[in-house]
């Protein structure tokens, strides 16, 4: 949650804020544009008050839901 209201978001396309009240998400950054096959896994605010999120790879999970159907 921020101090102005909303919430930060890690997304497969990056970084976004959300509005709960006019329901807007907004991107904020995708530092990770460069790599496709690489989504947000979670995130978390460290004491100091920073939205840290980590990365992982889809390769593998589009290889499984391939073989699933």
């Amino acid at each position: 949650m921020r101090k102005s209201g909303g919430f930060v978001l890690a997304t497969q396309q990056g970084f976004c804020t959300y509005d709960e009240e006019t329901k807007c998400l907004q991107s904020v950054s995708d530092p990770e544009s460069d790599k496709p096959d690489n989504r947000f896994n979670d995130g978390k605010c460290d004491p100091v008050g920073r939205f840290l999120a980590g990365t992982m790879s889809m390769v593998n999970q589009k290889k499984d839901l391939k073989n699933k159907v």
